[in-house]
Parts: structure tokens; sequence; C-alpha cells
């Protein structure tokens, strides 16, 4: 496992604010990463199914949301409260909420279907030299998920395989 250097982990924790800043919603349902240490391939958030390349690993954080890492990929995982507002509505309050990061100006916006439901991909370099991918997902009428992959520039490599396996994997509850 590579280090990460200091500022671009500082990166990273700045980008896990963003799950708290957006409304990672705490539940008294908890899934089943539960804290866990160990590296697997199979994750559940949520009722929600996917899978990341071998070494991943990581559980619960203190907003309710989930953090895994490999080392040089860094995946954030939450779920947000959005009221019946429209997805897009949703969508946009997300990509403010990068914005507030100073990342929004150099992320790309693009559809994604995502086992049979309309999702937004926002993807880019982000601030402090890291690169960016955050996948929406609808969870309900009144929730959403939210994947936000980090990794540092030069780990483009291996957050193009983690976020190809979740794409690839990624099954919502009906």
């Amino acid at each position: 496992m590579t280090e990460m250097k200091r500022h671009d982990w500082a990166a990273i924790v700045a980008a896990a604010w963003l799950c708290a800043a957006c409304g990672c919603a705490a539940s008294n349902d908890r899934h089943s990463e539960r804290g866990s240490s160990a590296a697997s391939a199979s994750h559940d958030a949520w009722g929600a199914t996917f899978s990341l390349p071998s070494g991943f690993s990581g559980g619960q954080n203190d907003a309710g949301g989930i953090e895994l890492t490999d080392g040089d990929v860094a995946v954030m995982i939450g779920r947000h409260a959005h009221d019946g507002v429209a997805f897009e509505t949703y969508a946009e309050e997300r990509r403010r909420a990068l914005a507030d990061l100073g990342a929004a100006e150099s992320l790309t916006r693009s559809a994604q279907r995502v086992s049979g439901h309309d999702a937004v991909v926002l993807s880019g370099p982000g601030p402090d030299g890291v690169e960016l991918r955050l996948l929406l997902v609808p969870h309900g009428a009144k929730t959403g998920l939210s994947f936000l992959f980090v990794a540092e520039a030069g780990k483009t490599a291996r957050l193009d395989a983690a976020w190809s396996t979740l794409l690839g994997s990624l099954s919502l509850p009906k």
C-alpha cells in the first residue's frame, strides 16, 4: 500500500466533510459494513450491494456514512434525504456542495444508467490535485445514495478500476 501525500490526504479528509455537508443521513438502521475492517470485494450500503477491487476496507464514519480505502483510492458512501424533491434538484444540491470545496467548476456532468435507474455522475479534478468521481443514484422516493471516489491525480488507473468495478456490480434494492 503506497502512502498518500499529506496534502492529498487533507483533500480526501475535506471530501469526507462533503459527506457530512451533503446531509449524509445517520440512521438507526445500521448497514452491514458496521465498522468492518476486513478487506472484502463485496459490500452493502443500505440494501445496495456492490463490489470494489480486493483490498478495500473500512466501515462506518461519524456522519453515518461509509468510508472505504485501499490506500490509494478513498470511497465515501452516503445516504441523503431529499424529501421527495426531483432527483435533478438533489443532484444539483450535491454539485453545490462540491462547489463549496472548490471542485464544481472543473467537474463534468454525465448521465449513467445504474441497476435500472437513471443516475448522475460528476467527475474531474478536484481541489489540491485530486481526482473526484461522484455517482448519485435514487434510493427510494425520499433518499439518494452517493458514491464519492477520491484519489491522487497519479492514481487514476486504480481509480478507473475501482469505478468500473462499482458500476459493473452495483445493485439497488427494488
